[in-house]
């Protein structure tokens, strides 16, 4: 599918293996859902296809585990707040360029986001 954006939050989602068919999609809001398991978003060896994502909104969910991350290079924005994870260390050196408002400064990672690439593969 060529759909870019999705915005499911708010749903009570609890399944989200049949994403991998949105190969296309660069952002996609599953917030305020019931989400325990990511794994469809690891990229290395799985069946995900969503090699384009850079914005993943995931708070307010039931995570625990995140290294389906790991390998998600392309994420340039993530929102993992109020879940139930305890080790970060998947995207622990990661920069991800964030947006708080109009007043924040906005980072330019593109250039740390090579060299954190580079050093993660």
């Amino acid at each position: 599918m060529n759909l870019k954006e999705l915005d499911l939050q708010d749903n009570n989602i609890i399944d989200i293996s049949e994403l991998k068919n949105f190969s296309q999609l660069e952002t996609l809001n599953l917030s305020y859902n019931l989400v325990e398991d990511i794994s469809i978003l690891e990229l290395e060896g799985g069946e995900n296809k969503l090699h384009v994502l850079n914005k993943l909104c995931l708070n307010d969910n039931r995570i625990i585990n995140i290294d389906a991350l790991r390998s998600q290079y392309t994420l340039q924005y993530v929102n993992l707040n109020r879940n139930f994870i305890q080790n970060f260390s998947p995207i622990k050196g990661r920069i991800y360029r964030e947006y708080y408002g109009e007043d924040q400064q906005k980072l330019d990672t593109k250039q740390q986001k090579f060299q954190q690439k580079y050093l993660f593969v």
